[in-house]
């Protein structure tokens, strides 16, 4: 991953994947986040080409994801 932010208590957060402008933010790059994802176990990840961002909150115990409007913020 490129970044990674960590919450309060030290835990993975948010996982960024940064790609360059001309990539477009597509399945491939969305599973690419999610392999980086699948040891740090974050509960948001955040996926940008500097113009566009994709973000989603993760729960891992139902096996599903939701598509955020926004970054979230550190509780």
């Amino acid at each position: 991953s490129d970044i990674l932010v960590y919450d309060r208590s030290g835990k993975p957060f948010l996982l960024i994947e940064c790609k360059a402008m001309g990539i477009q933010l597509d399945e491939k790059v969305l599973t690419q986040a999610a392999q980086y994802n699948f040891i740090l176990q974050a509960p948001y990840v955040a996926i940008t080409n500097g113009i566009h961002l994709i973000a989603y909150c993760i729960d891992y115990q139902a096996n599903t994801f939701e598509f955020l409007q926004e970054i979230p913020q550190l509780p």
